[in-house]
């Protein structure tokens, strides 16, 4: 048996008989990757989202609106770890709101506000991360996924340079 759904799951049964051997059916969760160009394209950018970033970044219009419609808006409560010193690199975020701090060894190094980068330091150098980031009030943030990041530093030199240029100007910071 092989279903698919428009969510882009498909289930199909064990490859076995489809049964245990204590008779629970089984199956099989697999994600099929859709084209994220075809996906992404279907998604329009949130306007209040390309207002934000308008306002607290220098990019142009047109990396703008591909940052509000790859990323996707989060909230995250005051006093919260965004990211885990020594993990590895899945992910990245753009401030919107709210303030971080950036801690290493539990030592605080910075705190970054709206408008900032937060974890592109591993995902520049493809390394383990750095620093915890816990938020120091709530916080808005465009939430990207590291393959999103990569994509969109391929695909736009304005945002691959200013991406490279915050982690290098943090790691000699450190």
């Amino acid at each position: 048996m092989h279903v698919s759904s428009a969510g882009g799951a498909v289930v199909d049964d064990c490859p076995r008989s489809g049964q245990s051997h204590d008779g629970e059916l089984r199956f099989t969760l697999r994600w099929v990757r859709t084209d994220r160009k075809e996906s992404t394209m279907a998604k329009k950018p949130d306007p209040d989202v390309v207002r934000s970033l308008k306002e607290l970044t220098d990019f142009d219009e047109a990396t703008v609106k591909a940052l509000a419609t790859v990323g996707q808006p989060v909230h995250i409560p005051a006093n919260w770890a965004m990211i885990f010193e020594h993990t590895p690199a899945d992910k990245a975020y753009i401030l919107l709101s709210g303030t971080v701090e950036i801690r290493k060894d539990g030592q605080p190094l910075a705190t970054l506000n709206p408008g900032d980068v937060v974890g592109e330091i591993a995902l520049v150098t493809g390394r383990l991360r750095s620093a915890t980031v816990v938020t120091t009030t709530d916080v808005e943030a465009l939430h990207f996924t590291a393959e999103a990041f990569e994509d969109l530093a391929a695909h736009n030199p304005q945002f691959a340079t200013a991406l490279h240029d915050a982690a290098v100007s943090r790691i000699d910071q450190n």
